[in-house]
This record gives C-alpha cells, sequence and structure tokens, in this order.
C-alpha cells in the first residue's frame, strides 16, 4: 500500500474506511459492537492524520515524525499478536540501517543488526529527539525510565512538567501523549523501580471510541494499533496491560 502524505478530518478519515459517524456513535457505547469492529480499524489508510488546531508546534513535529516513519516501514497495522497488514521488517536491507539510526541517537553503537537488542524504547527517543524536546526528556533505551520519570512528577504535582504520567482513570490521552504497558505482572503504577520491562506508543488519532497508536519493534516494524477507550475517553482495552498514559505538555 502507498504511503500518502496528507492529511484528513476524522469525517473523511473513517468514511474512506466505509464507517460511518453513526455506526462510529453506536461503538462508543455499545462494547460488543465494540468487539465486532476491529476489522474495519485494521484497514486503516496509510495517510497522516491533521493534528488539532490547538496543538503545540512539538506535538505537531512528533506526530508528523511517527507517522513519517510508519509510512517508510510500510504501515503496518497489529491487532494484539496479530499482523493485520503487514509492513517490512527488522532484517530487511534499508531497515535494520534504520533501527541502527534509533540506537545512535541515545548514544548507542549498535548496527540494527543485533536483533537480540529490543528497539521500541530508542524509537520513541528518536522521535521525541528528533521532533525538538532537548532536554526535556529522558532518552533511554528502556520505557521505564521515563515512564518513572513522568509517573514521578505527576506525585510531586508536577503537572506542568513537559511529560507528565497519569493513572489510566484520570486523564483522556491526546495526540502526542504516550500509552504504556507493563511486560511483568508485577509492575503497577506505583511501582518505584525505573527498571523493568514495558512498552510505550505514541498517540497519533483519537477518534470518539479510540486512539490510534504507533509504536516500534512491535512485530519487528513500526506499527499502528487501535486502543479502545470508555464513555469519558479513558483507555478501556484488554489487548494489553496497560496502566499509565504520559502527557506531552511540551
Amino acid at each position: 500500500m502507498k504511503y500518502v502524505k496528507q492529511s484528513l478530518s476524522d469525517i473523511q478519515r473513517y468514511a474512506f474506511l466505509g464507517i460511518s459517524t453513526t455506526f462510529l456513535s453506536v461503538l462508543s457505547v455499545s462494547p460488543l459492537a465494540r468487539a465486532g469492529h476491529t476489522d474495519a480499524y485494521m484497514n486503516l489508510p496509510c495517510i497522516n492524520t491533521q493534528p488539532p488546531t490547538s496543538a503545540s508546534t512539538f506535538v505537531q513535529k512528533v506526530l508528523g515524525k511517527a507517522q513519517d516513519e510508519w509510512g517508510f516501514w510500510g504501515c503496518q497495522v497489529v491487532q494484539g499478536s496479530s499482523i493485520k497488514r503487514a509492513g517490512e521488517t527488522e532484517t530487511a536491507d534499508k531497515y535494520w540501517q534504520r533501527v541502527g539510526d534509533y540506537w545512535q541517537s541515545i548514544g548507542l553503537n549498535y548496527t540494527g543488526k543485533d536483533t537480540n537488542q529490543a528497539w521500541s524504547a530508542s524509537f520513541i527517543s528518536w522521535v521525541m529527539k528528533e521532533a525538538g524536546a532537548g532536554n526535556n526528556f529522558q532518552y533511554s533505551r528502556r520505557h521505564s525510565t521515563y515512564i518513572a520519570d513522568a509517573i514521578q512528577n505527576k506525585k510531586n504535582g508536577n503537572i506542568n512538567a513537559p511529560f507528565v504520567g497519569y493513572k489510566l482513570q484520570d486523564y483522556s490521552p491526546e495526540i502526542g501523549d504516550l500509552v504504556c504497558y507493563s511486560r511483568a505482572s508485577w509492575v503497577s503504577y506505583n511501582t518505584t523501580s525505573n527498571r523493568y520491562p514495558s512498552h510505550c506508543d505514541i498517540v497519533v488519532a483519537n477518534v470518539q471510541d479510540a486512539v490510534e497508536v504507533i509504536g516500534g519493534n512491535v512485530k519487528n516494524s513500526v506499527s499502528k494499533k487501535v486502543i479502545h477507550l470508555d464513555g469519558n475517553g479513558k483507555v478501556d482495552d484488554s489487548e494489553f496491560p496497560w496502566f499509565v498514559v504520559i502527557k506531552n505538555n511540551l
């Protein structure tokens, strides 16, 4: 599928998919309907979404960098452990070199051929650095480094910090934010360690009952997935053990 670098409104975007606004309204109130609409979402067009007019310059750059990388990698779409639309993979020529770029952005000399090294956090770090976060982001090979920092900002009442970590029930994710899940059963919002297995994705679109997110090293590519929201716009999704939304204040 060819990647088209342009913007669509939500209505245009989902009309493209054959999803009516009436259908979206039903999905937002019906769990059974929500469970049945996944396949439609898996046909997400390989097109840039439009940032809200209120978005900061930094958020616009984060959105642009994340979406451009998704397009570069072939617009892969996943649902849970399944690939719904395949993109390029980390072992292919041109793509392993790109993974090397992600590593080098955080000062590590992996080449990208080191496929035993998880690169999802280096991807997030690369996007933030390329977008101009400067010293405001905790660049790391581990998601937990910047997750712990963001959560500590919230617990300290520093809600105007560049990145602030909220419990799922306390904040609705917006474009440019990060949504994160744990890869270990012992990890929760109140975990004090900054070294634990986890994963974060960048929010790139928000429509009524769901957000679209992009993350790296997801099925060996840069992939998009859909996270369901409840009627109040809070994360309500059982595909992964989500536990924190990091608000991007830059």
